[in-house]
């Protein structure tokens, strides 16, 4: 047999036609693109390709790998494909690999495949083609931006509806009929609205997408849709329908209730349908004054309020061939946008129903009102099956009204939105009585476990109300279970309340009047969300929102989209989110474009900083603090941690992370300039505020006094951001102890604090306060949250009994806490100076309250699993699978280490306390002694 390496040296020599024969147990699967699997539609003019190398075997790795690029599946060989051919690379590359060919034409498919080589040198079979599709590309639009003639519009508002929504306006229906000579070969849709739209061909929906398309700050960025639509057209007559709706265009924005934020009125829509005939001949179809419109039944939609929807006014065959349309109006020529704004593909998956949640129970608690619970906490909205066969005197006219809530009032009996604060959440349907008759909104979306129903004829059983969870829908990429069937609900509650709010952008919460990208809440949790769901290409998307909310001084603004007047300078701690998480992205999956594309950005930041605080403090230049928010036992929101202290920790942690993505980035000059203001702005902590004893103090402001205190945030802060002497880490570390242990082993932490201080305190050796803090059920902790009946994260500790009218049942930010269920509990992280999950360390922890611990998490190069289970007589069993392109360190606490048993790696020195193995790709098993 040959040597590896040498195979590899024939094969690379000989090229193509040398290709070993052999059967191989190796194959390239999870093709992607962009982050995407079969992206649609996608502007992006150098992809990036990328694939999971599927090899069971141990040291399974790729030595070389091939990309092929082609015009059809057919000519994916080598020396066929007639696009590109990387040549084969020895390397072992899978993620995010450049694609090398000539410029990439505009509404094109191309097909692509990659071959790989073993670690013995052993070519494998190629992947199975996976394909795709460019859009526009900057081509420009044959389509005119149009909108419904308001002369047509009755913006009259309904009795009993929310106040403002005429200025909104009744949503349009807008159609065009159209007549195809023959049956088409392809057919593509590239459509957007500023405001929201649904669209259908002949009556069928063009995708799976709702609140299209994204929300951006429509100022600086709008993205459009692609459709295939080939099936959904037939030869002769044919229809496009569209719903127009407000979107977040047009509906008040937050709790300052503005209006058409972004841009004034009306709501318009951009369209243009090309169809490819078999002799290559093109027919366009594209949105001008020829389409017609008319009124539809939804009266008015908007994000926070809901939608009233009349189904008398429905017009049935509204958006199929053969409808008549002569008595609608023409639709309008409408203004486009500014001449700045960009117009690009979109690059994530759309918002999407993802799950029906069937209600658990219900009840009457007065007559003519019902109360249905779905048992979850959700974002999306419900469906209302009403009439029928029967009809329970259902009869045409008859309002139905749907509220939603999270929580239930004092009685425990009605439904309270008082925490919605202005936002009304309510869905209205008025009956046809045309039988049975089923509703969901359009153009809005809520935030409940409760639906308080009133006006339904009769006794409306279980089946009346199903909850539809939407959002947008990202692969789910972690998985942990353990031992503690407390433990494993926080977790779900963690990833339902990730789930439910992501509307194209990380909102803080899915059900007041706000829901906004908060950067400071998106910064702690990034990382989590990062192991719970793929974020790359999301992130992506959501990094070029908060650049452009930029302001001309550098600073980055506290939520992403921004709107005009509203806290436009970032808080410390929000704002650092433009810095953290272009890190905490390049971490996860390894890619240095997402830190390429935001490095001017950060660097004016840095110098918006730098600028108003020559001594490294960070004392000035902040147009607002929000502290260490909502901590546990404060009576102010900000919190007791001083907010220089806060705001000075994040500026030196922003420091040693543009350091180190300058290193990545191979800017070498820029990394020595970071690390020097890293330091400085240290020994500036360190002068301020760290005393010789390792105490972190610093003087507050009370509302009656000021006075000097040490908190556990500050010392969290410190201690995580290296602003420690070493020589006084034991010191610190030590010091929060005795403040949690003072507090009955309680944290008092806030957002800030509390992503950190699990991590904080097992880096100091000090897992068992870890351990106690986590599994901690009496208030304040995450599991009291659990104990009370929590199905998501609260935004507050004391979510039960305080102030319900400033809080959210479902935010993520203290949901933080998985960063350390995954990374330190189960152990998978990434080892030091590596990115993306190349080297992997798996450094699992274990309590004497805890009997076992699995977690997987789906990385951008194949699944890692860690999993340990205390065994009767007290030793543990432990589990550890890395995918093929790994190597990793697994890191075993004992007290006796020699007598750990493994059934391979190789053993390695280590301190005292610890086993260390190395190993390459599989899966492994050690079992450690009692201890």
């Amino acid at each position: 047999m040959v040597a590896p390496l040498a195979a590899l040296a024939l094969v690379l020599g000989a090229g193509p036609a040398a290709l070993p024969a052999r059967p191989s147990p190796v194959r390239a699967v999870a093709l992607e693109v962009e982050h995407l699997v079969h992206p649609l539609g996608s502007d992006a003019a150098r992809p990036r390709f990328s694939w999971l190398m599927r090899d069971a075997r141990r040291g399974a790795r790729e030595t070389a790998y091939r990309v092929l690029v082609a015009s059809a599946p057919g000519r994916l060989a080598p020396g066929r494909a007639d696009v590109w051919d990387s040549g084969i690379v020895r390397a072992d590359s899978s993620v995010d690999v450049g694609y090398g060919g000539p410029p990439l034409a505009p509404r094109t498919r191309y097909w692509w495949t990659v071959c790989l080589w073993d670690a013995e040198g052993q070519a494998a079979p190629c992947a199975a083609p996976a394909w795709w599709e460019t859009g526009l590309m900057g081509r420009p639009w044959r389509a005119a931006w149009i909108a419904a003639d308001s002369a047509a519009l009755d913006t009259v508002v309904p009795a009993g509806a929310p106040p403002d929504t005429a200025s909104a306006g009744r949503v349009p229906y807008l159609r065009r009929g159209f007549t195809l000579r023959g049956a088409p070969v392809r057919a593509r849709i590239y459509a957007t609205a500023l405001g929201s739209y649904r669209l259908t061909i002949n009556g069928r929906p063009a995708g799976p997408g709702v609140l299209v398309p994204d929300w951006t700050d429509y100022r600086h960025r709008l993205t459009y849709q692609t459709y295939d639509v080939t099936r959904l057209l037939t030869p002769g007559a044919n229809a496009i329908g569209v719903l127009l709706g407000a979107g977040w265009y047009a509906s008040r924005m937050g709790f300052t209730s503005t209006r058409w934020a972004y841009g004034g009125p009306p709501v318009r829509l951009l369209l243009e349908l090309v169809v490819t005939y078999p002799d290559g001949r093109e027919q366009i179809v594209a949105s001008d004054t020829s389409w017609r419109t008319a009124p539809s039944p939804i009266r008015y939609s908007e994000i926070y309020d809901g939608e009233w929807y009349d189904a008398r006014l429905a017009q049935p065959g509204w958006d199929r061939a053969g409808f008549d349309d002569h008595g609608w109006r023409a639709a309008i020529a409408a203004p486009p946008p500014p001449a700045g704004m960009v117009l690009q593909s979109q690059d994530i998956p759309p918002i999407e129903r993802t799950a029906r949640i069937r209600p658990v129970r219900r009840w009457s608690p007065a007559p003519g009102t019902w109360v249905f619970d779905l048992g979850q906490n959700i974002a999306g909205w419900a469906r209302l099956v009403v009439g029928g066969p029967g009809g329970h005197g259902a009869r045409r006219g008859d309002t139905v009204r749907m509220r939603f809530a999270e929580i239930l009032g004092p009685d425990g009996k009605n439904i309270s939105q008082v925490n919605l604060r202005s936002a009304k959440a309510t869905d209205t349907y008025v009956l046809a009585g045309r039988g049975l008759e089923t509703f969901e909104p359009h153009f809005t979306y809520h935030g409940f476990r409760y639906v308080e129903v009133t006006g339904y004829p009769g006794t409306p059983g279980l089946a009346a109300v199903t909850g539809i969870v939407a959002h947008t829908a990202l692969p789910e990429t972690g998985s942990f279970v353990s031992g503690d069937a407390a433990l494993n609900r926080l977790w779900e509650n963690i990833l339902w309340t990730q789930r439910n709010n992501l509307y194209s952008v990380p909102t803080d919460c899915p059900q007041r009047d706000e829901r906004l990208g908060w950067m400071g809440d998106a910064q702690v949790f990034w990382r989590t969300a990062s192991y719970d769901m793929d974020m790359a290409a999301f992130g992506e998307k959501w990094l070029a929102d908060v650049r452009d909310g930029q302001d001309a001084d550098g600073c980055f603004p506290n939520f992403a989209p921004n709107f005009l007047g509203v806290l436009t300078c970032g808080a410390p701690g929000w704002a650092d989110a433009g810095v953290i998480i272009p890190w905490t992205a390049w971490k996860q999956y390894g890619d240095t474009r997402v830190l390429a594309r935001g490095w001017p950005a950060m660097e004016r930041y840095m110098a918006f900083i730098a600028d108003s605080n020559p001594g490294y403090l960070w004392t000035r230049g902040k147009q607002v603090q929000f502290g260490d928010w909502l901590p546990a036992g404060s009576t102010q929101s900000w919190g007791q941690t001083n907010t220089d202290l806060i705001s000075t920790a994040y500026w030196a942690y922003d420091a040693a992370l543009m350091a180190r993505m300058a290193g990545a980035l191979g800017a070498d000059t820029a990394a020595a300039r970071y690390h020097r203001l890293f330091e400085r702005v240290r020994a500036a902590f360190d002068s301020a505020w760290v005393r010789p004893d390792g105490r972190v103090v610093a003087p507050f402001t009370n509302p009656d006094s000021v006075k000097t205190t040490a908190t556990q945030t500050g010392y969290v802060l410190a201690l995580a951001f290296g602003l420690v002497p070493d020589s006084l880490r034991a010191a610190a570390a030590r010091h929060l102890v005795e403040d949690v242990a003072a507090h009955g082993w309680h944290l008092t932490t806030g957002f800030l604090g509390s992503a950190y201080v699990l991590p904080v305190l097992s880096e100091a050796g000090e897992d068992s306060v870890a351990f106690r803090l986590l599994l901690q059920t009496s208030y304040p902790s995450w599991l009291y949250e659990v104990e009370h009946g929590a199905t998501t994260m609260w935004e507050r500790w004391n979510g039960d009994h305080g102030d319900p009218s400033m809080n959210s049942y479902d935010h993520y930010a203290f949901g933080a806490v998985g960063q350390w269920l995954y990374g330190w509990l189960a152990g998978i992280a990434e080892a030091p100076g590596s990115a993306g999950f190349r080297r992997i360390v798996i450094r699992p922890r274990w309590g004497a309250s805890l009997d076992s611990v699995r977690a997987v998490y789906r990385s951008v190069r194949g699944p890692i699993t860690s999993a340990w289970r205390r065994r009767a007589d007290g030793t543990v069993a432990v589990t550890v699978t890395i995918p093929a392109n790994t190597t990793g360190t697994v890191v075993l606490p004992t007290p006796d280490p020699a007598a750990v048993r493994a059934d391979g790696g190789r053993r390695e020195p280590a301190p005292a306390g610890e086993a260390v193995f190395a190993i390459e790709a599989g899966t492994y098993h050690f079992l450690v002694p009692r201890q």
